[in-house]
Formats: C-alpha cells, structure tokens, sequence
C-alpha cells in the first residue's frame, strides 16, 4: 500500500509550423486542466555550472525517437545517468531525477553530456554537438544502493 514512485509533469502544446508553443484552450477548448498534483511542485529553474565537466558525447539513434521524430523525453535523463562514473554507478540508484527540456533533437545528431558531480548529486546540460544549443538540463539526486 506504499508509493514506490511519485512523478509530475509540465506539458506544452507546439505548433509545428512555427514551433512555437501555443495556448491549450484555443484548440481545446472543452479540455479541462486537473488541477491537483501528486507532487506539489513549481519547476524551479535547474541551474547547472559546467566548470570543469566532465564530457561524454552520445549519438541519437532510432530507438531514441518518438513518434513525432525526435528525441523522447526519457532519453535525456538517460543520457544524464549514463554519464556518470561507473564506479558510482554501480553503488548509486537514482532518488530523484528533474529534467528540464529546451530544444528537441533528431536522429543522427551528435549531443554532449556535460556532468559535473556535487556529493550525491549530478548536474547535467546536454547540447547539439554541432550548434552547442542547449537540449536540456537534468539534476539527479542518487542513494547508495545499500539504503534501499
């Protein structure tokens, strides 16, 4: 009877031709909102200093796409968590995990992960490789294994 797991969510509606995002009730009007949550949460803006990060560059593959064709929101997380060391990899599990998304990317594309480690906390910015446009930021608070 215990929660194992608690998630919020912020969405938004893009146009596709201006990829600019638009106002939900002007092309549904009838939707309504649930205004409660699990979590109670503002989205704090994730800052995340990249002085001194360590790099390491992923390449988008197909199964990293959604069906709008670009990356899937659960990849950058991902991402993030793969780009810490192994070592703490192996006696860490993710407690929490906050993601910010910025810009989409596509299959093909080169991204870098930068990650910078705080104790039990990872910061990362993931970018295009190319253009070093910012994609997303990802905090993740992580618990030794023996914890559990």
């Amino acid at each position: 009877g215990a929660p194992i797991i608690k998630a919020s969510s912020q969405w938004v509606l893009i146009d596709f031709v201006r990829r600019r995002p638009v106002m939900l009730n002007k092309y549904f009007p009838d939707y309504n909102c649930l205004e409660e949550r699990v979590l109670e949460t503002e989205f704090p803006k994730i800052d995340i200093a990249e002085d001194g990060a360590d790099i390491k560059e992923f390449s988008v593959r197909f199964d990293d796409i959604d069906v709008n064709e670009h990356v899937n929101n659960s990849i950058y997380p991902l991402w993030a968590s793969e780009s810490v060391a192994p070592n703490f990899r192996k006696t860490h599990l993710p407690a929490q995990i906050e993601v910010a998304f910025k810009k989409e990317a596509l299959y093909g594309e080169k991204v870098t992960v930068s990650t910078i480690m705080n104790d039990d906390v990872s910061g990362h910015v993931i970018r295009d490789k190319n253009s070093g446009d910012e994609l997303a930021l990802c905090r993740i608070k992580w618990q030794p294994i023996t914890s559990l």
